[in-house]
């Protein structure tokens, strides 16, 4: 059996203990793991706490503020009395996978960031108040964040609402003019109206892009291949029949690929025939960058 010998200072007599003793109490300290996310739905929960059981854990779901679950957008998972620091981030990143598949299949969107601060505190700042209180004010961090859970550590938060306004002109004062000629538009571009203002009310940038992108799709995937393109393919499609490379068969089946329309025109070539036809040609990039696809 591991036994110590401890010395007092100031005191006379000696103390033994076992070692595995020592370990416990080098170790008792607990830790945490938090889990702060954004959802895309609210949740129905008229409460400011709701307890789950994990894989044998309880986690406390509730809004980083006093408010009820259901009127938050921001939502916070803490696990506690984790054994060891190890444990906690294990247990907390295999949470965030279960939080972000589980979104995916019931559909209800969430974004459980990247484990970087939103908001934070100076350094010396964080020192004053560890010196002043005895405990640490932490950054708010979006993602996951494991740290000692000690009852005398809190989590700096703030937050602020802004107003942006735009100008009534040109938008009002294009209407007459506008109005005039809105009855000529085709259907089709009448659906790309849509998509580029579904573009601009998006609040998220990645947003923004995918239905801006979308509307130049629309606008470049119905081009197609002119009379003298179409010849141009059915000799290539007969070329391919009397070449000698390749079987009979496969050359039969390359052949056939072409006359079928398989090598419809691609969507780059589409849009650039669209920026040619608005006079935007020097939008496209140099030839020297533009990819060769052989398919």
């Amino acid at each position: 059996m591991l036994m110590g010998i401890l010395a007092r200072p100031g005191r006379c007599g000696i103390a033994l203990f076992h070692l595995s003793e020592v370990c416990a109490l080098a170790t008792d300290e607990k830790w945490r793991a938090r889990l702060r996310f954004r959802v895309q739905k609210k949740l129905g929960i008229d409460a400011t706490e709701h307890h789950l059981h994990i894989a044998g854990r309880e986690v406390k779901l509730s809004a980083p503020t006093e408010q009820k679950i259901c009127d938050s957008e921001w939502l916070v998972m803490n696990t506690r009395g984790l054994a060891s620091e190890s444990e906690a981030r294990a247990f907390g990143e295999k949470l965030k996978s279960a939080l972000e598949l589980s979104s995916v299949a019931s559909r209800v969107g969430v974004d459980a960031g990247r484990n970087l601060a939103t908001a934070s505190l100076g350094r010396e700042v964080r020192e004053a108040i560890r010196k002043a209180t005895g405990g640490d004010l932490r950054p708010n961090i979006h993602g996951l964040d494991v740290f000692p859970d000690d009852p005398k550590t809190g989590i700096f938060a703030m937050s602020g609402t802004g107003v942006v306004r735009v100008a009534p002109d040109p938008w009002l004062s294009d209407l007459d003019e506008l109005h005039r000629s809105a009855h000529v538009l085709s259907q089709r571009v009448a659906d790309v109206i849509v998509l580029l203002n579904y573009a601009l009310i998006q609040p998220q940038p990645v947003a923004q892009i995918v239905f801006a992108v979308s509307a130049v799709e629309s606008l470049g995937q119905d081009e197609t291949w002119t009379a003298e393109q179409k010849t141009l393919l059915a000799e290539l499609g007969a070329a391919a029949l009397e070449s000698n490379t390749g079987t009979e068969a496969e050359r039969a089946e390359v052949a056939a690929a072409i006359r079928r329309g398989l090598h419809r025109l691609t969507l780059r070539q589409g849009v650039f025939r669209l920026l040619d036809r608005l006079q935007l040609a020097h939008l496209r990039p140099p030839r020297s960058l533009a990819p060769v696809h052989w398919s």
